[in-house]
């Protein structure tokens, strides 16, 4: 009997973490796809936890804001033609774009004039000097390969950007780069969501390299307020976006859950069971800069494992803990 409920804890962890954590995405195709190089990217993010559906690109001129907020982000493939993405450039949710193509002025409005160019394969130059969460971790003036046959695409974005990586051959053309959120475009509009560029041509999705995977990973994190590699100074010290293991783990009834946040921020500490039910919602509210410590009393409800998840601003962590009474 032991033994069953173990798996079946171990069923109700994995079906709470898929239900409730598994971020949905829309993944927009060319409209005869998807092709077999799409195929490949929707497997390998499906392969990373993402619930994907696949919509032709056509199908965009018809959504309007509810529809997309039925996503957590998009991912806009290289195959399809950049003028019909001009539907994503206000969308009220996330977007990782593959295709350069569509900084144009016609379609997202990140540069204008146009200015993007296909390229057989070369190695990209991080160029970021702030350990930028979309550099993945790579270091200024590291040289990365993205793919290893096919082709990238270069663009010269002239709206506000995070640059992150660049041609070695020549870094005024970009290749990976980040729009934060309330980022004036090229027409004026200001933009809702973040959105990121990791410009690989469709040709070179079947030869995407670890490095290019951890590049397009950390996009989608970051475009999606995961990234817990945000750095801000207080009193002189550097704070980051931090969820520690709660301590005593396992607990009886009481335990410690200890967070760091970077700026003065809405935030939330909400404990759920294994079914993604709210158990409690510990904290609710404005809090400054550094470090907070709460405790969580167990008293009423019974064993086993529970989730408690931080949510402060756009950033987000999820950590597990066990009750054993």
């Amino acid at each position: 009997m032991r033994k069953v409920n173990i798996i079946a804890s171990l069923l109700a962890i994995i079906l709470f973490t898929t239900i409730v954590f598994a971020e949905e995405c829309m993944f927009v195709m060319a409209d005869d796809g998807p092709h077999e190089a799409e195929q490949a990217v929707i497997v390998k993010l499906e392969t990373w936890g993402h619930l994907v559906e696949a919509v032709p690109s056509a199908e965009l001129a018809t959504f309007g804001d509810e529809d997309y907020q039925a996503y957590d982000f998009i991912f806009a493939s290289e195959a399809v033609g950049s003028s019909s993405l001009a539907p994503l450039k206000l969308i009220p949710i996330p977007l990782l774009n593959s295709e350069g193509w569509a900084s144009k002025p016609e379609a997202l409005a990140w540069s204008d004039p146009a200015s993007a160019y296909n390229l057989e394969t070369e190695p990209v130059l991080i160029v970021d000097e702030t350990n930028h969460p979309l550099a993945a971790g790579f270091g200024e003036e590291e040289v990365i390969t993205l793919c290893t046959e096919g082709l990238i695409v270069a663009a010269m974005p002239t709206i506000d950007i995070i640059p992150i990586a660049a041609l070695e051959s020549d870094i005024t053309q970009m290749v990976i780069y980040g729009v934060e959120a309330g980022t004036e475009l090229t027409d004026g509009d200001v933009t809702e969501n973040r959105a990121a560029c990791v410009a690989v041509h469709e040709y070179g999705y079947l030869t995407i390299t670890e490095e290019g995977d951890k590049l397009y990973q950390a996009a989608i994190d970051w475009i999606l307020g995961k990234s817990s590699a945000v750095s801000d100074k207080v009193n002189g010290n550097p704070v980051d976006f931090v969820l520690d293991q709660n301590y005593p783990n396992p607990f009886n009834p009481m335990t410690s859950i200890q967070f760091s946040i970077s700026e003065t921020r809405y935030t939330t500490l909400t404990v759920y069971n294994h079914l993604g039910k709210v158990v409690e919602t510990m904290v609710s509210q404005e809090l400054n800069p550094g470090t907070h410590i709460f405790t969580f009393n167990a008293q009423d409800i019974p064993s086993g494992v529970y989730f408690y998840k931080l949510q402060s601003g756009s950033q987000a962590q999820v950590n597990k803990m066990i009750l054993m009474k």
